[in-house]
């Protein structure tokens, strides 16, 4: 019997630890943020979705800091945020109040109400209260002061920014070879032997890393180069005379205005290029020079 109840109390245990995460995750939001606090009226916050409400009294009022604000959407950027109030007359629009939170971070990644932000708001500041009533904006503010409200259709309107309702697209970089030239020693070539045709024959193969960070990239790349052309196709033109080399992708021969699209997943990627020596069938065979040649290319990957 004991052990029958051990185990029942370790499922209730699972049970409640379960319910207390989904608890938090649905109450999510900016916390700590500014409403005001009135003698009679009592503590009013600003709506927790539109971040605006009005007051209707020509009572004292003073800033309390035990609201909350959220919202489903996003910040354009990761990075440093405020809250800031602004609270004016309707009658004639003139300020009363404009009073801000101090710094936090808030994640682009995610919705405003997937996180779980405290503000701290510090200031006591009160004010006296309008017949015609008063009405309180709220904002979240990045540290260039551009405002963001989450949506429209409230009295504030302060330049302010509509909140996007997408998380920004990440900036993505790759970078191919770790960033260093790519150099091929085709080592030592018979001249005899030298194929006439790009592709035929023998060639060196070489896996070039590439690794992407922010997301999946697409790029157009171009392999540019002064050609030799050749009825099979085009091969780099090197310090030789009629002699050239050929540079192979995905079994096709890379002319110098071949465009080709190819896509990198984040992480690692790995590209093999092939590279052959070859003889300009128009030039002899004795006039190819012996001795020690190069050739050079730049690929250019342009992102689409």
């Amino acid at each position: 019997m004991m052990k029958m109840k051990s185990l029942n109390a370790g499922k209730l245990f699972l049970l409640f630890a379960i319910l207390i995460l989904i608890v938090q995750q649905v109450k999510a939001d900016i916390s700590g943020v500014y409403g005001v606090d009135g003698r009679r009226m009592g503590n009013k916050c600003a709506d927790s979705s539109s971040w605006y409400v009005t007051t209707v009294s020509t009572e004292k009022f003073s800033l309390m800091s035990s609201c909350s604000i959220t919202s489903n959407k996003y910040v354009p950027k990761s990075g440093q945020y405020h809250v800031e109030v602004i609270i004016r007359n309707i009658h004639d629009a003139s300020l009363v109040l404009d009073v801000s939170s101090e710094l936090f971070n808030v994640d682009a990644t995610k919705t405003i109400a997937q996180q779980s932000i405290h503000a701290i708001s510090t200031a006591t500041d009160s004010y006296s209260g309008s017949a015609s009533g008063t009405e309180l904006c709220l904002y979240l503010v990045d540290t260039t002061n551009h405002k963001f409200t989450p949506n429209s259709g409230t009295g504030c309107n302060d330049g302010n920014t509509i909140l996007p309702p997408t998380p920004p697209i990440p900036d993505t970089s790759c970078t191919l070879n770790d960033g260093n030239a790519l150099n091929v020693n085709l080592g030592n070539v018979d001249r005899a032997q030298l194929p006439t045709v790009p592709g035929s024959g023998s060639m060196r193969h070489i896996q070039v890393p590439v690794d992407c960070t922010g997301g999946d990239v697409t790029v157009n790349m171009q392999l540019n180069y002064t050609p030799i052309v050749l009825s099979a196709g085009q091969v780099i033109k090197s310090s030789s005379n009629g002699l050239g080399v050929s540079v192979v992708y995905n079994s096709k021969i890379l002319s110098s205005t071949d465009i080709t699209p190819v896509t990198f997943t984040t992480g690692s990627n790995s590209m093999d290029f092939a590279f052959q020596a070859v003889r300009d069938p128009t030039v002899e065979i004795k006039d190819v020079p012996t001795g020690a040649f190069t050739a050079s290319a730049v690929l250019v990957m342009t992102q689409q």
